[in-house]
């Protein structure tokens, strides 16, 4: 899982970028319940911070743990919040 989310995100601010625009978006839609909208916030959030991470940090940096770390927590609200998606969507009285 590391190796796929290393390839697909390291030094690539633009494709963090494009989760955590995705993200944000499917938090401003009203066919959420509450606590669904706070995991994909919290998912937007932590995505925001890795793009930023991604585009600051310089290429000289050979060992990246704050990636490791950070690709970790990306990974679990990620799929927090596509759970979150699936079961907080509000039925239609």
């Amino acid at each position: 899982m590391m190796q796929f989310f290393a390839e697909w995100f390291a030094w690539r601010p633009y494709r963090c970028a494009l989760v955590a625009l995705v993200l944000s978006a499917m938090l401003f839609l009203p066919r959420h319940k509450t606590w669904a909208k706070i995991c994909i916030g919290a998912a937007a959030l932590t995505w925001w911070y890795l793009t930023y991470t991604e585009a600051t940090t310089p290429r000289g940096f050979a060992i990246r743990i704050d990636f490791v770390f950070l690709s970790r927590a990306a990974t679990a609200t990620a799929i927090v919040a596509l759970i979150a998606m699936a079961l907080g969507w509000k039925r239609s009285a």
